[in-house]
C-alpha cells in the first residue's frame, strides 16, 4: 500500500510540472506576439503625414503652415523632409 502512494506523489508532481510548462509556453507565445505587434506599429507611427499630420518636402526648410522641422518623421520619397505644424512635433 505504501509503494501505491509513493507512485501518487510522483504522477501529481509530474502533472504540475506539466501544467507549469504549459501555461510558461503560453506566457511567452502571448509576450513574443505582443513584441512582434508593437514592432510594427513603430515602424508606423512614424510616417510623416499619417501620423504627425505633417508634410513631406525636398526643400530643405519648412515654412507656411508647416514650419518645424522634424527629422524623426519618414518620407515615402527619398530626400524629402518631414515639415509639421507647430504642436505636432514629438
Amino acid at each position: 500500500m505504501k509503494k501505491i502512494m509513493q507512485n501518487k506523489k510522483g504522477v501529481e508532481m509530474s502533472m504540475n510540472v506539466i501544467i507549469i510548462a504549459a501555461i510558461a509556453i503560453l506566457i511567452m507565445v502571448i509576450l513574443i506576439m505582443f513584441v512582434f505587434n508593437t514592432g510594427t506599429s513603430i515602424d508606423q507611427s512614424k510616417d510623416c503625414v499619417s501620423s504627425f499630420q505633417g508634410q513631406c518636402t525636398s526643400d530643405t526648410m519648412c515654412g507656411g503652415d508647416y514650419p518645424v522641422p522634424y527629422p524623426a518623421g519618414t518620407c515615402p520619397t527619398e530626400g524629402d523632409h518631414c515639415c509639421v505644424a507647430l504642436g505636432r512635433a514629438g
